[in-house]
């Protein structure tokens, strides 16, 4: 394996750039970015040995996890179903993934890489189908390898994809997408492409993308043209028009949130008593639409229910509860990079993961562990003498594994991570186990096997929301693993 070797050159590099700052190009065809070389060092591509694996398994049936393993992929209660690998879905490295559900139940897996976005039929989850490519909108911005970023979301039976390397917000319509016969070379076209329109607010490349479902809305973030500040709002109901509807800067970047009708204990803003008024009629009451914003250097909770008149309630200041806290000091632990996050069930707790403290100073040489941090939210106005939730307020978890942490999102009592090298992670939790600082991990495929340790390869992103129960997980260098949860649901 050549991932250890290089892992301290990979912290090393960590330790003098930016998290998506530019480095030099080391080999024809290599993307120009951190994480591109991360996931260069550090992969062994075995996606040959996964797929020779299930083509063992009989017809319908998955790769078991039996003995710690299914085919090459060290695992827990997850079986492999299926497996397409990066050279069937356009190629360059793997990124983001989201799915889809048609009215009639059929379930489509959407997975960017450097060079496209490929649409997946996963209804048989045993025999993934790629149906069509929408090649990258980013024109001569492209590098030798593509887009790194890509993000995709889905809203009203529509694709909504952004990319950093520019070409605006590409639409496609799915009921349309899946008329069309599967064939892994065909080549569509977005149904419209957004960019603001011209002005003060044209816009181009998107780090990330954000849609509340419920209200129609897709939240844009990471706007190169605005430096990455705040967040761009954009009314999706007519979905190939998108109009813009309001703008959130509070001078930082946004990296990535949750946008959700809060449903939560706060019943300032979950509807008890009229939005923004606790002295309300309750036959009145509103719930309010909140953001939950992943600022790198703070986590905020922003009011967007007036799509135009936006309001932070509350900040937890990520710099200054930083400085030797370690897990179980008064001041939380040390934070380097609020990167993503998701709510518990009840929306009772805000759950989220630091993408930089695997690889700086607290874990240091690599005694410490992945770490998930959570925060109560009992009252959403809650300040301490600063001004902003404490820091002390904060319960960080150590795992077992040593890798960087990427996305998590929630089901009901289970949380699914994206922990790039120790692969897909599953977790259960309670309210009151979250109180006790209790986390349970029940199960796990690893889809980066021989190694554990932070750095960028591995999974990227995880959608477990098919009702079907179906789990697809999108990785750097593997490509689109098609899994099974077999432990309890709870």
């Amino acid at each position: 394996m050549k991932r250890t070797s290089n892992l301290l050159l990979i912290v090393a590099l960590l330790g003098t750039v930016a998290w998506s700052a530019a480095v030099p190009d080391w080999s024809a065809g290599s993307a120009h970015d951190i994480k591109a070389i991360g996931a260069y060092l550090m992969a062994d591509d075995v996606s040959t040995a996964g797929l020779a694996a299930l083509e063992t398994a009989l017809p319908g049936q998955a790769v078991a996890c039996t003995a710690g393993v299914a085919g090459p992929y060290g695992c827990d209660d997850v079986d492999l179903l299926g497996l397409v690998p990066l050279a069937g879905l356009g190629g360059a490295l793997g990124n983001d993934s989201w799915g889809w559900t048609s009215a009639d139940g059929q379930e489509i897996a959407i997975m960017g890489t450097g060079r496209s976005t490929a649409f997946v039929d996963v209804t048989d989850p045993t025999t993934p189908t790629v149906i069509a490519q929408l090649p990258n909108a980013g024109g001569d911005r492209d590098e030798p390898d593509g887009a790194l970023w890509r993000d995709v979301k889905v809203n009203n039976d529509h694709a909504y994809i952004v990319s950093e390397r520019g070409g605006g917000l590409q639409i496609v319509d799915l009921n349309a997408l899946v008329e069309l016969p599967a064939d892994p070379t065909r080549v569509i076209a977005a149904d419209a492409t957004w960019t603001g329109g011209s002005g003060a607010y044209a816009l181009d490349g998107f780090h990330n993308l954000v849609i509340n479902e419920e209200t129609d809305t897709a939240f844009l973030v990471g706007v190169d043209a605005f430096n990455g500040r705040g967040m761009f709002i954009v009314d999706i109901a007519d979905p190939l028009a998108p109009a813009f509807s309001g703008r959130f800067d509070h001078g930082l970047t946004v990296h990535d949130a949750q946008c959700t009708i809060y449903r939560g204990p706060d019943t300032d803003y979950n509807g008890s008593y009229a939005h923004g008024d606790a002295d309300g009629d309750p036959s009145n009451g509103t719930q309010a639409e909140l953001c939950f914003t992943f600022d790198e250097d703070e986590i905020n909770i922003v009011d967007v229910t007036d799509n135009a008149q936006p309001r932070i309630i509350n900040t937890l200041d990520y710099v200054n509860r930083n400085g030797a806290g370690t897990v179980g000091t008064d001041n939380g632990v040390t934070g380097f990079y609020a990167h993503q996050g998701w709510l518990s069930r009840n929306h009772d707790f805000l759950i989220w993961g630091d993408e930089l403290d695997e690889l700086n100073t607290r874990v240091g040489a690599l005694t410490g562990g992945t770490t998930t941090y959570w925060v109560e939210l009992a009252d959403l106005d809650a300040k301490d003498a600063e001004g902003s939730f404490n820091g002390a307020d904060v319960t960080a978890y150590a795992h077992d594994t040593l890798a960087t942490d990427h996305n998590l999102y929630v089901v009901d009592d289970l949380i699914f991570q994206a922990n790039y090298t120790a692969g897909l992670r599953v977790l259960r939790y309670t309210e009151d186990g979250l109180r006790n600082g209790e986390l349970e991990e029940v199960g796990y495929f690893d889809v980066d096997p021989g190694v554990d340790a932070p750095g960028f390869s591995g999974a990227w992103n995880v959608y477990p929301f098919f009702d079907s129960g179906t789990i697809v997980v999108s990785t750097l260098d593997e490509g689109l693993f098609v899994l099974d949860f077999t432990g309890d649901d709870g």
